[in-house]
């Protein structure tokens, strides 16, 4: 009986590191991902920044060069 009670705690103690094992395992997945999906949203909002600072930068000089021209007129 104490043989069988000696291998049951044996068998929950092995159980219990595993799942600490794929529980650590599955936390470095989901970091990994997260860091990744954070990593993918910061480059498409310098992205989006940067054509929305391009647009403005060829409207003012459009704009500037409509008045150089009217001025010249």
């Amino acid at each position: 009986m104490s043989n069988l009670k000696y291998s049951i705690d044996d068998l929950k103690s092995q159980l219990d590191s595993g799942m600490v094992d794929i529980k650590n395992y599955l936390f470095g997945v989901l970091l990994c991902c997260s860091l990744i999906t954070v990593t993918l949203f910061i480059s498409a909002a310098f992205s989006i920044y940067k054509s929305r600072m391009n647009k403005r930068k060829r409207r003012r000089y459009k704009e500037l060069r409509k008045s150089t021209l009217k001025r010249t007129n």
